[in-house]
């Protein structure tokens, strides 16, 4: 590896076109690109347009009466390296303010100038890898988009953490209410499309499937190909895609296998979305049914992912909880600290048919009642206790309630006695349980560890 690389272009500022000329051999010798200024307001205007790693920079120029040429330098370019260029006898009055590496003495000889650039070669690249080594840990350590630590949860965000790295279409299957394109945008944001758009086509036509006019196809056509282009080099989720007629169904396949769309009218040339469905049906069923197009079911299944009902990871209840009532208390201005242990109890036993969503807004409508510092059953909506399939908390859920706080506890002491064993090194604690590492990190930040 060239120790060099970090260094990718310098911007020589020198009034003395001999002394500048002569170092250009030599960067390019070393194979570093370079610009060349004469004044002051060159350098300036060079600074703004460009981006240099480097400055190499006489003491002063022509034009600087007002400012001193490195103040000058080092104001446009607080965080680029300065290596001061002097002539034999030159004298030197370098403001405070400026931090200059290293000074190099003219005329320039190649190992001289060498050597000073791998020096600060060096340091640019552990600058480089502190903030690369940030963004991870503040990515790995920031609130997730999908709350909770259930093994069924982890297991999904297994999943979209694969599922990102793939350029296939993808199949999210959840019941309504189950938050699909929240989970879409999390495979998003970590996919190569990130830096594009998220855009979103949702479907609301009968699920019947009549036969398409000529005018409804065209009419299909042209909001999907309007979608695609909204959607150019990021993302296009497609909701309820099991609403699609046969005739839709079967345009979507084929902007899968040609990458274009069969519309000549269409001449953009912009990067093609990736694209992320969801449905709430079994498709297989569907194309048993004649329904869907199996040929598009075939090629979603190669990367499709299963969105667990709230009921089936109840242990998520109190995360999810405790999360939406710190949420709904800012938004509505009021101090809710958290949500008792009998509400709780009520909440864990409840069968949760809406999923996400329906917990969302029994914890809206609680937060708005409350009025104390921490949710009691009195706050919760009265339907969530008559609802078939909820259960009397004091009686067998209270059990399962218990189970989860002694899960939660063992958990906890398991985790933090491995963070321990190895020096709170998160990699190895994670090998030592058994577990990812981004479900180790899950559960240090739902545990509060």
């Amino acid at each position: 590896m060239n120790i060099l690389s970090p260094i990718q272009q310098i911007l020589i500022v020198e009034s003395d076109s001999a002394e500048s000329e002569g170092i250009r051999p030599l960067l390019d010798t070393l194979r570093i690109r370079c610009r060349s200024a004469k004044t002051a307001v060159e350098a300036i205007k060079a600074l703004q347009d460009h981006h240099f790693d480097v400055i190499l920079s006489c003491p002063d120029a022509p034009d600087t009466e007002a400012l001193p040429l490195l103040a000058q330098l080092a104001h446009m370019a607080p965080n680029t390296p300065i290596l001061l260029l002097k002539k034999a006898g030159e004298r030197t009055d370098t403001p405070t303010s400026v931090n200059i590496w290293e000074t190099l003495d003219c005329p320039i000889v190649v190992e001289r100038l060498e050597g000073a650039l791998a020096r600060v070669a060096v340091t640019l690249a552990a600058k480089q890898q502190i903030t690369t080594l940030q963004e991870q840990l503040s990515n790995a350590l920031a609130p997730p988009p999908i709350v909770g630590s259930s093994e069924e949860m982890v297991a999904l965000l297994e999943g979209i953490e694969d599922a990102a790295f793939s350029d296939q279409p993808t199949l999210l299957f959840g019941e309504a209410g189950s938050h699909r394109e929240s989970i879409a945008r999390a495979l998003h944001d970590l996919s190569a499309q990130r830096a594009g758009p998220f855009t979103t086509l949702a479907y609301e036509s009968s699920q019947t499937h009549p036969p398409l006019s000529k005018q409804e196809n065209r009419s299909f056509l042209e909001s999907f190909l309007q979608a695609t282009q909204t959607a150019a080099g990021g993302t296009l989720f497609l909701s309820n895609i099991e609403r699609l007629s046969l005739e839709e169904q079967s345009e979507i396949f084929q902007f899968l296998e040609r990458k274009e769309l069969q519309d000549p009218s269409c001449t953009s040339e912009a990067p093609l979305p990736r694209l992320v469905a969801s449905t709430n049906l079994d498709l297989h069923h569907e194309v048993q049914a004649a329904s869907f197009l199996k040929e598009l079911n075939d090629r979603f299944e190669l990367n499709r992912l299963t969105i667990p009902p709230l009921r089936e990871r109840r242990e998520d209840i109190a995360i999810l909880a405790d999360h939406w009532s710190r949420v709904f208390s800012q938004t509505h201005g009021r101090v809710v600290w958290g949500i008792n242990e009998q509400a709780m109890a009520h909440l864990v036993s409840h069968s949760w048919p809406g999923n996400l969503r329906e917990l969302e807004a029994v914890i809206r409508v609680a937060v708005s009642r409350c009025n104390s510092d921490h949710i009691a059953p009195t706050d919760l909506p009265l339907d969530l206790f008559d609802c078939p399939g909820s259960e009397d908390p004091s009686q067998t859920d209270s059990k399962r309630f218990d189970l989860k706080s002694s899960r939660q506890r063992a958990e906890t002491q398991t985790i933090r006695r491995a963070l321990e064993q190895t020096n709170e090194n998160r990699t190895h604690a994670a090998k030592l349980l058994n577990i990812s590492h981004r479900a180790l990190l899950y559960k240090i930040k739902a545990y509060g560890i």
